[in-house]
């Protein structure tokens, strides 16, 4: 199992310490201060900036698709059911998700750099953003994307009530073509190593997803 490797082990205690010992923040504010900081907005159907490589496909999901018209601020546009992701000087810093219309509620991932060849990320939930006696505002899970020595690369994350996963990403001349995965939560156990296939044509463009036994993506005709 992944799980075994005690390198993965190492990174994963890690993260989880962190995660259970993030300061008491207002975390709408700390939103705010980092859009503040954005100078482009960028929006999307899907999560076109993940860092991840082809996370939506590997859920079965089409592929994000940047949008071509633009939106008179980030509210409209999420409220639209889009992705908004917000940059400094080509630095990816925030991106918002879509969310109901009008609802005092605000969910983002914030990105930082932690060191060289490690992006974190974290998930807030805000609730009540337009009424600070009453807002409640939290960090819902932590995640990393990390660059390993032979050239692979590691995603992993934590939440709530022992929550994890575990992604180890295989690559050939700079594309992955195999992801393994474990998840687990608190009450349920961890489900057994899976895997997900990524399949290219002959430019290179993925055109396929699959797992062990069937098909989870593939490309429109």
């Amino acid at each position: 199992m992944i799980l075994e490797n005690p390198e993965i082990k190492s990174y994963l205690a890690e993260l989880r310490q962190e995660f259970e010992t993030l300061p008491k923040l207002d975390w709408y504010d700390e939103y705010l201060k980092i859009s503040s900081n954005v100078d482009e907005w960028k929006f999307s159907s899907g999560d076109y900036f993940f860092p991840i490589p082809y996370s939506e496909e590997s859920n079965g999901s089409p592929s994000a698709r940047l949008m071509k018209r633009s939106y008179k601020n980030v509210d409209q546009a999420r409220w639209l059911g889009k992705y908004c992701a917000g940059f400094l000087a080509g630095k990816h810093l925030v991106t918002v998700m879509p969310s109901e219309p009008n609802m005092e509620a605000l969910d983002a991932c914030l990105f930082s750099a932690k060191n060289p060849g490690v992006i974190e990320f974290k998930y807030i939930n805000c609730k009540f953003i337009d009424t600070p006696s009453k807002r409640k505002s939290k960090v819902a899970g932590m995640h990393r994307w990390i660059d390993l020595k032979d050239n692979n690369k590691l995603h992993l994350g934590v939440g709530e009530r022992g929550a994890c996963f575990i992604f180890l990403y295989k690559y050939s001349s700079d594309q992955p073509i195999m992801a393994q995965g474990y998840t687990s939560l608190e009450l349920s156990g961890g489900i057994p190593d899976f895997f997900r296939y990524f399949h290219y044509d002959n430019e290179g463009n993925l055109n396929k997803v699959t797992s062990s036994a069937s098909l989870i993506w593939s490309k429109a005709s």
